[in-house]
């Protein structure tokens, strides 16, 4: 949910072995990427998962489920 293929991290698909090793040596080479994802996970994270967001939907499947 949280990370968006080259917005807020990388994915690398499970059975190729050799994008894994690319992925993270991109990451150790580019301080820019590391930097812009980091930030950008970071800012995604404080937005979908803050605590006033999850008691705000908690809330909102209770209602649901009584009115």
């Amino acid at each position: 949910e949280l990370i968006e293929a080259g917005e807020t991290g990388l994915l690398v698909p499970i059975a190729d072995a050799l994008k894994l090793p690319a992925a993270i040596l991109l990451l150790l080479k580019e301080k820019g990427a590391r930097v812009r994802l980091g930030g950008a996970a970071q800012q995604a994270a404080r937005e979908n998962f803050s605590l006033e967001r999850m008691i705000a939907e908690t809330e909102a499947i209770y209602r649901a489920a009584v009115g």
